[in-house]
């Protein structure tokens, strides 16, 4: 995995059957983007469990979805990551990590993340982050401006 043990990582592990689970999340770091020379994210793809979409459609969407951000986005053609780092049932889920530098998971969530979830993610970003704090808004608040948008 890259960055993995030099800068702390937050991880999506989407399957792409179910694109709109945690968009006000990923809506939200579209507009704060908060990565530096301390923090990562990237996304894998779960491709196992999308055997119905092909890959060029696939790709599109990965392009449409990403346009605009820096992010980086890798397959997982096989379920290799997920049972390499014994994620569980990962069909029809987003799942949300957040490793430190220690190799040590610190936030797991598998499906829709709550409000206060949101908020103990915001919050991990803002201990490890060198540079400016993310803005901690209540997760309702962001969904009303990701929704006025």
């Amino acid at each position: 995995m890259p960055f993995l043990g030099e800068k702390h990582l937050l991880l999506f592990y989407v399957d792409p059957d179910h694109p709109s689970q945690n968009r006000v999340l990923r809506n939200y770091f579209r507009k704060h983007p908060f990565t530096d020379e301390n923090i990562e994210s990237y996304g894998i793809i779960n491709l196992k469990d999308a055997p119905l979409l092909a890959n060029s459609l696939l790709r599109f969407m990965i392009r449409k979805e990403i346009a605009g951000t820096q992010a980086y986005v890798y397959n997982d053609p096989d379920h290799t990551v997920s049972r390499a780092w014994k994620l569980g049932d990962v069909n029809n889920k987003f799942v949300v990590l957040w490793i430190n530098k220690e190799c040590t998971i610190e936030f797991f969530k598998a499906g829709e993340l709550t409000e206060d979830e949101i908020v103990q993610l915001k919050d991990l970003i803002c201990k490890y982050r060198k540079k400016n704090p993310v803005p901690v808004k209540p997760a309702r608040e962001e969904s009303r401006d990701t929704a006025a948008n």
